[in-house]
Protein backbone atom coordinates (compact mmCIF):
# COMPACT_ATOMS: atom_id res chain seq x y z
CA UNK A 1 0.00 0.00 0.00
CA UNK A 2 1.41 3.72 -0.75
CA UNK A 3 2.69 6.00 2.18
CA UNK A 4 0.77 9.21 1.62
CA UNK A 5 2.99 12.18 1.57
CA UNK A 6 1.98 12.76 5.61
CA UNK A 7 3.27 9.12 5.74
CA UNK A 8 7.01 9.72 4.58
CA UNK A 9 7.55 12.72 6.52
CA UNK A 10 6.69 10.77 9.79
CA UNK A 11 9.44 8.45 8.60
CA UNK A 12 11.61 10.98 7.61
CA UNK A 13 11.30 12.46 11.17
CA UNK A 14 12.52 9.06 12.63
CA UNK A 15 15.73 9.74 14.59
CA UNK A 16 18.14 9.09 17.61
CA UNK A 17 17.87 10.44 21.19
CA UNK A 18 20.22 8.25 22.98
CA UNK A 19 19.90 8.35 27.01
CA UNK A 20 22.91 8.06 29.24
CA UNK A 21 24.00 7.88 32.67
CA UNK A 22 24.27 11.11 35.27
CA UNK A 23 26.77 13.32 34.55
CA UNK A 24 27.82 11.93 30.91
CA UNK A 25 25.35 14.79 29.78
CA UNK A 26 27.36 18.48 28.70
CA UNK A 27 25.65 21.09 28.69
CA UNK A 28 26.36 23.78 25.71
CA UNK A 29 24.28 26.83 25.50
CA UNK A 30 23.77 27.94 21.76
CA UNK A 31 25.39 30.31 20.46
CA UNK A 32 22.73 33.32 18.47
CA UNK A 33 22.02 33.08 15.36
CA UNK A 34 21.26 35.77 12.86
CA UNK A 35 17.75 35.95 10.51
CA UNK A 36 20.06 35.81 6.89
CA UNK A 37 21.53 33.89 5.79
CA UNK A 38 20.76 31.25 8.84
CA UNK A 39 17.09 31.56 7.83
CA UNK A 40 15.28 30.47 5.17
CA UNK A 41 11.67 30.64 4.52
CA UNK A 42 10.64 28.52 1.54
CA UNK A 43 7.05 27.20 1.69
CA UNK A 44 5.46 24.20 0.81
CA UNK A 45 6.02 20.94 2.88
CA UNK A 46 9.54 19.72 3.38
CA UNK A 47 9.91 16.10 2.59
CA UNK A 48 13.39 15.08 2.91
CA UNK A 49 16.55 16.97 3.87
CA UNK A 50 20.04 16.11 2.17
CA UNK A 51 23.07 17.12 3.11
CA UNK A 52 25.54 17.00 0.34
CA UNK A 53 29.44 18.43 0.98
CA UNK A 54 28.57 22.35 0.01
CA UNK A 55 25.24 21.64 -0.49
CA UNK A 56 21.97 21.55 1.02
CA UNK A 57 18.74 19.94 -0.76
CA UNK A 58 15.43 20.18 -0.01
CA UNK A 59 12.74 18.21 -1.83
CA UNK A 60 8.97 19.97 -0.65
CA UNK A 61 5.28 19.20 -1.46
CA UNK A 62 3.30 22.12 -2.47
CA UNK A 63 0.19 21.32 -3.85
CA UNK A 64 -2.46 18.18 -4.26
CA UNK A 65 -0.40 16.66 -1.20
CA UNK A 66 -3.09 14.56 0.85
CA UNK A 67 -3.45 11.29 0.62
CA UNK A 68 -2.24 8.91 -2.14
CA UNK A 69 -0.68 12.74 -3.57
CA UNK A 70 -1.06 11.16 -7.07
CA UNK A 71 -1.11 14.30 -8.91
CA UNK A 72 1.04 16.26 -5.92
CA UNK A 73 3.41 19.14 -7.16
CA UNK A 74 6.23 20.22 -5.61
CA UNK A 75 9.75 21.30 -5.47
CA UNK A 76 13.72 20.66 -5.61
CA UNK A 77 15.82 23.16 -3.53
CA UNK A 78 19.19 23.94 -4.05
CA UNK A 79 21.37 25.56 -0.80
CA UNK A 80 24.27 27.45 -0.72
CA UNK A 81 25.11 25.44 2.62
CA UNK A 82 28.02 27.78 3.08
CA UNK A 83 26.38 31.08 2.45
CA UNK A 84 22.57 30.09 3.60
CA UNK A 85 21.30 31.34 0.22
CA UNK A 86 19.09 29.54 -2.19
CA UNK A 87 20.69 28.56 -5.32
CA UNK A 88 18.15 27.24 -7.79
CA UNK A 89 14.75 25.69 -7.39
CA UNK A 90 13.00 23.43 -9.98
CA UNK A 91 8.92 22.18 -9.62
CA UNK A 92 8.80 18.71 -9.65
CA UNK A 93 5.32 16.34 -10.32
CA UNK A 94 4.91 13.50 -7.58
CA UNK A 95 7.99 14.59 -5.34
CA UNK A 96 9.11 11.78 -3.21
CA UNK A 97 12.39 9.91 -1.99
CA UNK A 98 15.66 12.29 -2.82
CA UNK A 99 18.96 11.24 -3.44
CA UNK A 100 22.60 13.69 -4.16
CA UNK A 101 25.77 12.16 -5.86
CA UNK A 102 28.43 14.44 -6.93
CA UNK A 103 26.75 15.48 -10.37
CA UNK A 104 23.17 14.36 -10.32
CA UNK A 105 20.03 14.94 -8.27
CA UNK A 106 17.91 11.67 -8.18
CA UNK A 107 14.23 11.66 -7.55
CA UNK A 108 11.58 8.54 -7.49
CA UNK A 109 8.43 8.67 -9.02
CA UNK A 110 6.64 6.18 -7.12
CA UNK A 111 2.93 6.32 -9.17
CA UNK A 112 4.76 6.35 -12.32
CA UNK A 113 7.68 3.54 -11.18
CA UNK A 114 10.66 5.56 -12.09
CA UNK A 115 13.02 7.42 -11.21
CA UNK A 116 14.37 10.80 -12.87
CA UNK A 117 17.95 12.99 -13.06
CA UNK A 118 18.30 15.83 -12.53
CA UNK A 119 21.84 17.95 -13.64
CA UNK A 120 23.07 19.28 -10.06
CA UNK A 121 24.04 22.42 -11.93
CA UNK A 122 21.21 23.36 -13.80
CA UNK A 123 18.44 21.13 -12.11
CA UNK A 124 17.66 20.62 -15.90
CA UNK A 125 16.20 16.69 -16.45
CA UNK A 126 18.74 15.01 -17.41
CA UNK A 127 16.96 11.08 -17.56
CA UNK A 128 14.27 8.79 -16.32
CA UNK A 129 14.30 5.24 -15.86
CA UNK A 130 11.10 3.13 -15.62
CA UNK A 131 11.12 -0.34 -13.47
CA UNK A 132 9.53 -2.83 -13.55
CA UNK A 133 9.84 -5.82 -11.42
CA UNK A 134 11.22 -9.08 -12.88
CA UNK A 135 7.92 -11.60 -11.13
CA UNK A 136 4.56 -11.16 -10.63
CA UNK A 137 2.89 -9.52 -7.04
CA UNK A 138 -0.50 -11.64 -7.40
CA UNK A 139 -3.03 -10.97 -4.93
CA UNK A 140 -7.12 -11.98 -5.03
CA UNK A 141 -8.02 -9.09 -7.49
CA UNK A 142 -4.64 -8.30 -9.53
CA UNK A 143 -1.35 -9.32 -10.55
CA UNK A 144 1.05 -6.97 -11.39
CA UNK A 145 4.54 -5.98 -12.04
CA UNK A 146 4.58 -1.91 -11.10
CA UNK A 147 7.81 -1.64 -9.31
CA UNK A 148 6.66 0.91 -6.79
CA UNK A 149 9.43 2.80 -5.93
CA UNK A 150 10.21 3.99 -1.99
CA UNK A 151 13.67 5.07 -1.69
CA UNK A 152 17.00 5.86 -3.85
CA UNK A 153 20.75 6.23 -3.01
CA UNK A 154 23.68 6.86 -4.91
CA UNK A 155 26.98 5.26 -4.27
CA UNK A 156 30.43 5.83 -6.59
CA UNK A 157 29.25 3.63 -9.54
CA UNK A 158 25.73 3.16 -9.20
CA UNK A 159 22.33 4.15 -8.56
CA UNK A 160 20.15 1.73 -6.29
CA UNK A 161 16.42 1.76 -5.87
CA UNK A 162 14.48 0.35 -3.07
CA UNK A 163 10.77 -1.23 -3.09
CA UNK A 164 9.08 -2.20 -0.50
CA UNK A 165 7.77 -5.35 -2.98
CA UNK A 166 10.72 -7.36 -2.24
CA UNK A 167 13.38 -6.13 -4.90
CA UNK A 168 16.89 -3.98 -4.99
CA UNK A 169 17.23 -2.53 -8.59
CA UNK A 170 20.85 -1.34 -9.38
CA UNK A 171 21.33 0.86 -12.51
CA UNK A 172 24.23 3.05 -13.72
CA UNK A 173 24.77 6.59 -12.29
CA UNK A 174 23.03 8.10 -16.03
CA UNK A 175 19.80 6.07 -15.70
CA UNK A 176 20.12 4.40 -19.03
CA UNK A 177 19.49 1.22 -17.91
CA UNK A 178 18.89 -1.28 -14.40
CA UNK A 179 22.03 -3.44 -14.28
CA UNK A 180 20.48 -5.85 -12.00
CA UNK A 181 17.62 -6.56 -9.82
CA UNK A 182 17.99 -8.20 -6.47
CA UNK A 183 14.96 -10.32 -5.48
CA UNK A 184 14.59 -9.80 -1.39
CA UNK A 185 11.85 -10.95 0.80
CA UNK A 186 8.65 -9.79 0.70
CA UNK A 187 8.65 -7.93 3.89
CA UNK A 188 7.87 -4.31 4.94
CA UNK A 189 11.08 -2.17 3.19
CA UNK A 190 11.98 0.85 6.05
CA UNK A 191 15.28 2.09 5.00
CA UNK A 192 18.36 1.94 2.56
CA UNK A 193 22.02 3.48 2.88
CA UNK A 194 25.13 2.78 0.37
CA UNK A 195 28.86 2.65 2.13
CA UNK A 196 32.05 2.53 0.52
CA UNK A 197 31.53 -1.24 0.03
CA UNK A 198 28.12 -1.82 0.73
CA UNK A 199 24.79 -1.61 0.63
CA UNK A 200 22.47 -1.76 3.30
CA UNK A 201 18.92 -2.44 3.96
CA UNK A 202 16.08 -2.65 6.65
CA UNK A 203 13.79 -5.04 5.91
CA UNK A 204 11.53 -4.70 8.83
CA UNK A 205 11.47 -7.73 11.22
CA UNK A 206 13.66 -9.69 9.21
CA UNK A 207 16.57 -7.21 9.80
CA UNK A 208 19.25 -5.53 7.89
CA UNK A 209 20.70 -7.08 4.75
CA UNK A 210 24.04 -6.47 3.34
CA UNK A 211 24.65 -6.79 -0.29
CA UNK A 212 28.26 -6.56 -1.15
CA UNK A 213 29.31 -4.30 -3.94
CA UNK A 214 31.90 -5.87 -6.00
CA UNK A 215 29.53 -9.18 -6.28
CA UNK A 216 26.37 -7.37 -6.23
CA UNK A 217 24.77 -10.32 -4.04
CA UNK A 218 23.05 -10.43 -0.87
CA UNK A 219 25.82 -11.80 2.00
CA UNK A 220 24.09 -11.45 5.19
CA UNK A 221 21.45 -10.82 7.33
CA UNK A 222 21.68 -9.08 10.27
CA UNK A 223 18.85 -9.55 12.69
CA UNK A 224 19.00 -6.89 15.69
CA UNK A 225 17.76 -8.08 19.51
CA UNK A 226 16.06 -11.94 19.95
CA UNK A 227 12.51 -12.73 18.07
CA UNK A 228 10.25 -11.80 20.59
CA UNK A 229 11.51 -8.51 20.77
CA UNK A 230 13.57 -6.60 17.42
CA UNK A 231 14.51 -3.55 16.20
CA UNK A 232 12.48 -2.17 13.83
CA UNK A 233 15.91 -0.01 11.78
CA UNK A 234 14.51 3.14 10.28
CA UNK A 235 17.50 4.96 9.63
CA UNK A 236 21.08 3.70 8.71
CA UNK A 237 24.13 5.56 8.77
CA UNK A 238 27.57 3.74 7.77
CA UNK A 239 30.67 5.22 9.36
CA UNK A 240 33.43 3.73 8.73
CA UNK A 241 33.69 0.21 10.05
CA UNK A 242 30.26 0.51 11.57
CA UNK A 243 26.71 1.13 10.86
CA UNK A 244 24.38 3.00 13.27
CA UNK A 245 20.91 1.92 12.63
CA UNK A 246 17.85 4.03 14.08
CA UNK A 247 14.69 2.32 14.54
CA UNK A 248 12.11 1.45 16.77
CA UNK A 249 11.62 -1.66 19.16
CA UNK A 250 8.59 -4.68 19.14
CA UNK A 251 7.13 -6.93 21.01
CA UNK A 252 5.94 -9.95 19.68
CA UNK A 253 6.05 -8.57 16.25
CA UNK A 254 3.90 -5.61 17.50
CA UNK A 255 5.76 -1.90 17.15
CA UNK A 256 6.20 -0.83 21.25
CA UNK A 257 6.78 3.30 20.45
CA UNK A 258 10.22 2.68 22.62
CA UNK A 259 13.14 3.54 20.17
CA UNK A 260 16.89 2.84 20.00
CA UNK A 261 19.94 2.86 18.42
CA UNK A 262 22.49 -0.24 16.98
CA UNK A 263 25.78 -0.11 16.77
CA UNK A 264 26.60 -2.50 13.56
CA UNK A 265 29.87 -3.67 12.99
CA UNK A 266 30.48 -3.79 9.16
CA UNK A 267 33.58 -6.16 9.57
CA UNK A 268 32.06 -8.83 11.62
CA UNK A 269 28.44 -8.32 10.62
CA UNK A 270 26.81 -8.32 13.77
CA UNK A 271 25.44 -6.18 16.31
CA UNK A 272 28.12 -4.43 18.60
CA UNK A 273 25.58 -3.06 21.01
CA UNK A 274 22.13 -1.53 21.59
CA UNK A 275 21.09 1.69 23.21
CA UNK A 276 17.27 2.48 24.96
CA UNK A 277 16.16 5.66 23.31
CA UNK A 278 13.00 7.72 24.55
CA UNK A 279 9.73 7.48 22.71
CA UNK A 280 8.29 9.44 20.77
CA UNK A 281 8.94 11.03 17.34
CA UNK A 282 12.70 11.81 17.03
CA UNK A 283 15.01 13.24 13.90
CA UNK A 284 18.70 12.26 13.61
CA UNK A 285 21.88 13.27 11.16
CA UNK A 286 25.32 12.14 10.68
CA UNK A 287 28.48 14.74 10.31
CA UNK A 288 31.01 16.44 11.84
CA UNK A 289 32.12 13.18 13.36
CA UNK A 290 29.49 12.67 15.27
CA UNK A 291 25.10 11.37 14.98
CA UNK A 292 22.66 14.44 15.84
CA UNK A 293 19.30 13.70 17.35
CA UNK A 294 16.61 15.72 18.48
CA UNK A 295 12.99 15.27 19.31
CA UNK A 296 10.59 16.74 16.43
CA UNK A 297 9.65 20.22 17.56
CA UNK A 298 11.73 19.75 20.54
CA UNK A 299 14.02 22.42 22.10
CA UNK A 300 17.45 20.50 22.51
CA UNK A 301 19.82 18.66 20.66
CA UNK A 302 22.32 15.68 21.37
CA UNK A 303 25.29 14.97 19.88
CA UNK A 304 26.05 11.20 20.06
CA UNK A 305 29.69 9.41 19.77
CA UNK A 306 29.48 7.01 16.96
CA UNK A 307 31.68 4.73 18.41
CA UNK A 308 30.06 4.18 21.76
CA UNK A 309 26.51 5.48 21.16
CA UNK A 310 26.68 7.51 24.31
CA UNK A 311 25.42 11.42 24.80
CA UNK A 312 28.62 13.65 24.87
CA UNK A 313 26.72 16.85 24.69
CA UNK A 314 23.35 18.77 24.70
CA UNK A 315 22.86 22.17 23.10
CA UNK A 316 19.82 24.12 23.42
CA UNK A 317 17.97 24.71 19.84
CA UNK A 318 14.68 25.18 18.16
CA UNK A 319 14.47 21.62 16.06
CA UNK A 320 11.99 21.02 13.10
CA UNK A 321 10.62 18.13 11.34
CA UNK A 322 14.11 16.78 9.77
CA UNK A 323 18.06 17.42 10.26
CA UNK A 324 20.73 17.26 7.66
CA UNK A 325 24.48 18.12 7.95
CA UNK A 326 26.43 20.36 4.96
CA UNK A 327 28.94 23.11 5.02
CA UNK A 328 29.93 22.14 8.09
CA UNK A 329 26.70 23.43 9.48
CA UNK A 330 23.79 21.50 10.94
CA UNK A 331 20.18 22.55 9.33
CA UNK A 332 16.89 21.85 10.14
CA UNK A 333 13.33 22.15 8.25
CA UNK A 334 10.37 22.94 9.66
CA UNK A 335 6.70 22.06 8.80
CA UNK A 336 6.10 26.02 7.62
CA UNK A 337 8.98 25.69 4.68
CA UNK A 338 11.51 26.99 7.05
CA UNK A 339 15.07 26.02 7.32
CA UNK A 340 17.26 26.96 9.83
CA UNK A 341 21.15 26.82 10.59
CA UNK A 342 21.65 25.71 13.70
CA UNK A 343 24.50 27.53 16.04
CA UNK A 344 26.05 24.53 17.43
CA UNK A 345 29.95 24.07 18.50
Amino acid sequence: MRRSVAFGLALAALGVLASAPPGVLAFTPARPMSSSPGLIRLGGTPLQLVGARDSLWLSTCDRRCSGEARRSVGRIVHINARTGRVVDSVAIDRPDALAVGPSSVYATDFWNNAVRRLDARTLRLAGRLGLTLPFYITTTTYRSTAFAPEAVAVGSTAVWIATDRGALAQADLRLRRVIKTLRLPFDAFEGMAVGHDAVWLSEGLLGLYRVDLTTDRVVVRIPIGPRVRRLVAVQLYPVGSRLLAVGEWTSGGVLTDRNGLALISATHNRVQATTALPAGPLTSAYGRGSLWVARVGGSSLERVDARTGRVVAQIHARVGEMLAVAGGYLWTAFRDGTVRRLAVP
